[in-house]
Order: structure tokens, then sequence, then C-alpha cells
């Protein structure tokens, strides 16, 4: 069982990708335009750059908080989303710059992958930390965690699918989801610690 005084920042990655969507999608309708545009785009920076320093002090403290105070497989998890965390930031900056220079859609499909390969990489690497933890608690907790992210996704997805399909709202592009699950993870890691292992879940 950790015993640290900070914690992973899930909650902050999700909401810099739901920032940057909600962006986005204002972007596109032109609701928002130049240079305002930019300037919001501050906002996901910033919660992108918060996330990394946040990763980077809690991967510090559980690396030298000592034996039965952070297992392995959770630092070497930490390390990977951390990196995976700064080149998801690089690359969303760089496919957001080189998408308004070209036309041409093979390149506009790499550069889509710019973003995508760290955003996978991100739940690879996930996955792989679920798979090697071998410390029951922590188990617990990420599954307890990674359910309330999958509650929130199924929540806001099927009733987000039925307003598109019956009323005039905006469409919601697909990889939404990693943001949103993001955030349902977050909270639902807030309210474990908060409440307990033996509270209810989502």
């Amino acid at each position: 069982m950790i015993e640290t005084q900070r914690k992973a920042p899930g909650t902050l990655a999700g909401l810099a990708g739901a920032s940057l969507g909600i962006i986005l999608a204002l972007g596109a309708s032109g609701a928002v335009e130049p240079p305002g545009y930019y300037v919001l785009l501050a906002i996901p920076i910033a919660l992108s750059v918060l996330t990394i320093v946040r990763s980077t002090a809690y991967w510090r403290e559980v690396r030298d908080a000592g034996p039965g105070k952070g297992s392995p497989q959770e630092k070497r998890y930490i390390k990977r989303f951390m990196i995976a965390t700064g080149l998801y930031l690089v690359g969303m900056g760089g496919a957001l710059v080189l998408f308004e220079q070209t036309d041409d859609p093979v390149l506009l499909a790499a550069i889509a992958m710019l973003p995508a390969i760290p955003a996978v990489a991100m739940a690879l690497s996930f996955r792989s930390y679920v798979n090697s933890e071998t410390d029951e608690y922590l188990r617990h907790r990420i599954g307890r965690s990674a359910l309330g992210g999958l509650w929130l996704v199924l929540v806001v997805g099927i009733i987000y699918g039925f307003l598109e399909t019956f009323a005039p709202v905006p469409h919601v592009p697909a990889w939404w989801v990693f943001p949103l699950w993001a955030v349902g993870m977050g909270i639902a890691q807030f309210l474990f610690d908060r409440d307990g292992p033996s509270a209810e879940g989502p």
C-alpha cells in the first residue's frame, strides 16, 4: 500500500484532454477565432504541463518512499505515463501547427497520429500496470477507478449519442472517450481515497 501525500494526477490529464476538445470544437465551429482561439489553447497546454510536473513529483515521492510504500510496478507505470504525457503534449502542439499547413490527406493522417500514438501509449502503460501489479490493495483501487471511468464514458456516451440522433447538438469526436475516461477515473480514485475500499463504487 502506498503511503504518499500526493495523488496520481490522472484527473489533471483528463481535464487537459477535455478542455482541449472543447476548445477545438469551438474553433472548428467558428465560435472562437484567432487570436482568442490561440489564447484559449493555453488552458490545456498549462494543464498538460501541470500534469507532467505533478507526475514527476508523485513519481519521485513513490520512488523515494522505500520498501513497502510503492510497488515497482507502479513506479514503472508512473515513469511510462510521464514520458507518454510529454510526447502527447509535444504531438498535440505539433499537430495543431501542422494541421493548418497542408491539405494532403496522407499528411493529415500522419499528423493525426502525432497525439494519437502517445495517447495509445498511455492506455497500454495502464494495461501493463494492471496486469503486472501484485499488491491486492493497489489492484483493487486501480480496478475500481478504471470501472468508474468506464461508467462515466458509458453514461455520457449513451446520453449524448441519443441527443446527436434526435436533437440539434454538435458532433463530438470519438477520441473524447479517452479524456472522459481519465476524468471519471480520477473522480473514482478521489472517492476511493476519501471513503476507503469499503465504500460503494459507481
